[in-house]
């Protein structure tokens, strides 16, 4: 009798702890991709949800509120010939949780390599001068243009981008000698 209630003790705190695994509550602000099996299943939207125990788990947890990430550009040359450095901050914010799973791991890295890339080719087409005489606003517009075509199809909108250039050191020596 007493191995009964003994067993029956294990297997009701069995049960318990199954059923506490399979209800979740996501927050407000929050995607979380649930894969069933391996693959996607689907997604959860804000508030309490069930999910099976041991057949599906969450994956992703998508913040779908605006995220700041700090951008630092290394040395880049102008057409001129002067080294260029940069620093500044990228806003985003995820539109499509379907799209943006996929890159859900490296969406920061990837929207800063995408700016350091703009940034790249922008400066490497005009002479220092043009990029000192040229408006900030104008130049952050520009780019954040560029940005958004360009990460259309991550489910991600870029907010703001300010990007602040600056001459480095030993290229202001080697034009002023």
């Amino acid at each position: 009798m007493n191995e009964w209630l003994l067993w029956g003790g294990i297997g009701l705190v069995g049960i318990v702890s199954l059923l506490a695994m399979s209800v979740r509550r996501v927050p407000v602000g929050e995607v979380w991709v649930v894969h069933r099996f391996g693959r996607k299943h689907r997604n959860l939207d804000r508030g309490w949800h069930a999910l099976l125990p041991l057949v599906e788990r969450v994956v992703h947890r998508i913040n779908m509120l605006g995220r700041t990430v700090p951008v630092e550009l290394d040395d880049m040359p102008t057409q001129d010939a002067h080294l260029v450095s940069g620093h500044g901050r990228l806003c985003f914010q995820v539109l499509d949780a379907d799209k943006a799973s996929m890159e859900a791991g490296r969406l920061d890295g990837a929207a800063t390599n995408l700016v350091q890339t703009v940034c790249e080719e922008m400066i490497a087409e005009m002479k220092f001068d043009d990029l000192v005489k040229r408006r900030r606003a104008d130049t952050n517009a520009w780019i954040l243009g560029l940005l958004n075509q360009s990460s259309a199809n991550w489910g991600v909108r870029i907010t703001r981008v300010e990007v602040i250039f600056d001459e480095t050191a030993d290229s202001a020596k080697e034009s002023s000698t």
